[in-house]
């Protein structure tokens, strides 16, 4: 499902062009009036893939996040309704050729995992289509920017590390693996039924040893870390402290800024743990496309990385995307008119899709009073758009298993 996860890979405003967030092939998916399938718009809002993929409303309306394909690597991943089947397609719109057995996954890094339905279990697809890692694999991640994923053989077994030839690049000795982002990942192994965290490098080698303290890495060579009154701080990734542990919550950088809380307001710090926007929003959410979507005075707007407002949505409205290539997908909550927005809050494509009942969600209307409805408001609205890793790994979540049709 992880297609939800969540941006950039977290590591620089021009992000890198072999993950979906840095993708630039400027097809978005949307959907068509009152169906229950999608196509892909261009920039001028022409549907140049015509709307046969399945589009997954439901989640939407009762979980309040999306599950829209996106391009990787030259390929987006979708359910074609009339093979009833997971395939890739181009840019074109051509299907690649893929088993109607196998479940598939996004493109990272030139690879993406996959799920053999007869066996249950996984692989890794090259860009070519050609199986690179044969699907052997209890649970095989995401490919790191390293080229290097983790993996569990079998399912009580521990986690390593394979390189893009399926070798094993680190013994499997974790009790719990992150993806690699800038060269290092955290591992968590568990002693006496304490779990203990470390930061690892492409050798396996530890960088930071392991220690009970919380840590997780938030990209930008930096690790978050909590201390025992449960605050959070900045480490460089030999743990040296950059930022002390002064916040309620700190999140993986994304366009070179993280979102911190305190004292229940949000804004956003540099690396260098430097205030770059003022702590003065109710909720908030990371830089994609150099755009954040924050909540101000009980509506949603869009912000600049100066902090300012660049538009605001109604009372009625809510941001169901962040930006990505210069739009991003809303949602009127009265009438049910989904709309792909440019930087200026213009329309670009419309239609309507009504939900059969009523929604169980509130689509982020309602704003979140806890941090942990705060944090599962973030992580809902990225597991169907992007693959997060770093908000993902800070809150314990894996890549979950594509949502079947």
């Amino acid at each position: 499902m992880f297609a939800l996860v969540g941006a950039v890979m977290l590591t620089a405003c021009d992000p890198n062009e072999l993950t979906p967030q840095g993708d630039k092939t400027k097809l978005w998916f949307a959907g068509v009036d009152g169906e229950d399938v999608g196509g892909f718009i261009n920039a001028d809002g022409k549907m140049v893939i015509p709307a046969k993929y399945w589009f997954n409303y439901y989640n939407i309306f009762h979980f309040g996040y999306v599950d829209l394909p996106q391009f990787s690597c030259g390929w987006a991943c979708v359910w074609d309704e009339e093979e009833s089947c997971y395939v890739y397609i181009d840019k074109d719109g051509k299907a690649g050729n893929t088993d109607e057995d196998y479940v598939l996954y996004t493109f990272y890094y030139n690879y993406a995992p996959f799920e053999d339905n007869t066996t249950g279990k996984e692989g890794m697809f090259d860009k070519d289509l050609k199986v690179a890692i044969p699907a052997d694999y209890y649970y095989l991640s995401m490919m790191g920017d390293n080229e290097l994923c983790y993996f569990k053989e079998n399912a009580g077994d521990k986690y390593g590390y394979l390189d893009k030839n399926g070798k094993v690049a680190i013994e499997p000795d974790f009790d719990d693996a992150y993806d690699f982002l800038g060269g290092i990942a955290k591992v968590v192994v568990i002693k006496n039924s304490v779990e203990y965290y470390g930061i690892i490098d492409g050798k396996g080698n530890y960088l930071i040893d392991l220690q009970k303290k919380y840590i997780y890495n938030v990209g930008e060579g930096l690790v978050g870390f909590m201390n025992t009154n449960g605050k959070y701080g900045l480490w460089d990734k030999k743990g040296n402290e950059v930022l002390p542990a002064t916040y309620d919550d700190l999140w993986g950088f994304s366009c070179g800024l993280s979102m911190v809380k305190k004292n229940g307001k949000y804004g956003y710090i540099n690396t260098k743990g430097e205030v770059e926007i003022s702590l003065s929003y109710q909720s908030a959410n990371p830089f994609y496309d150099d755009i954040a979507w924050v909540f101000k005075n009980d509506r949603w707007e869009a912000i600049n990385k100066k902090g300012e407002s660049l538009f605001k949505l109604k009372d009625n409205e809510t941001y169901l995307t962040c930006f990505h290539n210069g739009l991003a997908l809303v949602l009127n909550t009265d009438n049910y008119e989904f709309r792909y927005v440019n930087k200026e809050g213009k329309p670009v494509y419309k239609w309507t899709h009504e939900p059969e009942g009523e929604p169980e969600m509130p689509l982020r209307r309602a704003i979140p009073t806890t941090e942990k409805e705060h944090n599962e408001q973030i992580l809902r609205m990225l597991e169907g758009t992007e693959y997060y890793p770093l908000f993902c790994e800070k809150m314990g979540i894996k890549r979950e298993k594509k949502t079947k049709h």
